[in-house]
């Protein structure tokens, strides 16, 4: 995968001192551009905030598309993350996810009121898509998941469609926080200088933005097959022993060769 200025055009902002409108070029559709042109000073002092704030944490988060692609047919463990939302920690960043898409975020979790506010971005390359702001209280799950909307700034291209969910957006962002959080991932760190290149999972990846990049991939949706014997090398284990295995003591495992052996993906041994 390549993360360059052509498939995400909206990180050169981060480079330059532009607004995000209009002196960027950021482009956006028919039906949105009548309320950006109304309220485009709120957007530009939201975005050069949250601009400044991922420059500040070096916070940009790329995921792989396998990885993506399965997390987003996979209902069930997005709906699971979504109703541990209370339990998302502040932050400010951006997750670029395949198909040139990016989302610019901030979430406050504020612990004492029990309140979280989040702002997303949402881009195509250099379209704007979609923007929201929204707050919800912890108790809002059992009170039917009670969502407190700025809709006199928040939109989305394609709101009108009625089967649309307008808290999309948010929960794609929170739901991969979390799931970074309590699941196994794998990841590459390339810091866009001294490393550009690197590969994880058979997969090129390549920075050419000149901002540190957090690769994200992970095996916990595949079911990884190794047909043919392979060699474990020698390594050190903290081996258990004693009454009910209570102790432990560190042993070397001499370099070995192992039959094939097929790893189920982690979702399917917590079914």
């Amino acid at each position: 995968m390549k993360i360059s200025k052509n498939n995400y055009r909206i990180l050169e902002l981060l480079k330059s001192g532009d607004d995000l409108i209009p002196s960027s070029g950021i482009k956006s559709f028919p039906q949105n551009s009548e309320k950006i042109k109304r309220n485009y000073k709120y957007y530009n002092n939201i975005f050069s905030l949250l601009k400044k704030g991922v420059i500040e944490k070096n916070k940009i988060v790329c995921i792989s598309k396998p990885f993506f692609k399965a997390f987003d047919e996979n209902k069930k463990v997005a709906e699971k993350l979504w109703n541990l939302r209370n339990e998302v920690e502040s932050e400010i960043g951006v997750l670029l996810v395949p198909d040139n898409l990016s989302y610019f975020y901030y979430i406050d979790n504020n612990k004492e009121l029990e309140k979280v506010s989040c702002i997303v971005f949402l881009f195509s390359n250099d379209i704007f898509l979609s923007f929201l702001e929204l707050s919800y209280y912890y108790d809002s799950i059992k009170n039917g998941n009670i969502m407190y909307i700025n809709k006199g700034h928040s939109f989305d291209t394609i709101e009108n469609d009625e089967s649309y969910n307008v808290t999309y957006t948010i929960q794609i962002v929170i739901s991969f926080i979390l799931f970074k959080e309590y699941a196994e991932v794998e990841l590459k760190y390339l810091d866009g200088k001294n490393t550009k290149r690197s590969n994880l999972n058979n997969e090129k990846i390549v920075n050419e933005i000149k901002f540190p990049i957090e690769y994200i991939d992970s095996t916990w949706f595949t079911t990884i097959v190794h047909s043919e014997s392979f060699k474990v090398s020698g390594h050190f284990r903290l081996q258990p022993y004693g009454e009910k295995l209570a102790k432990r003591k560190l042993i070397y495992i001499e370099e070995y060769e192992k039959n094939g052996f097929i790893r189920k993906a982690k979702i399917e041994n917590k079914e």
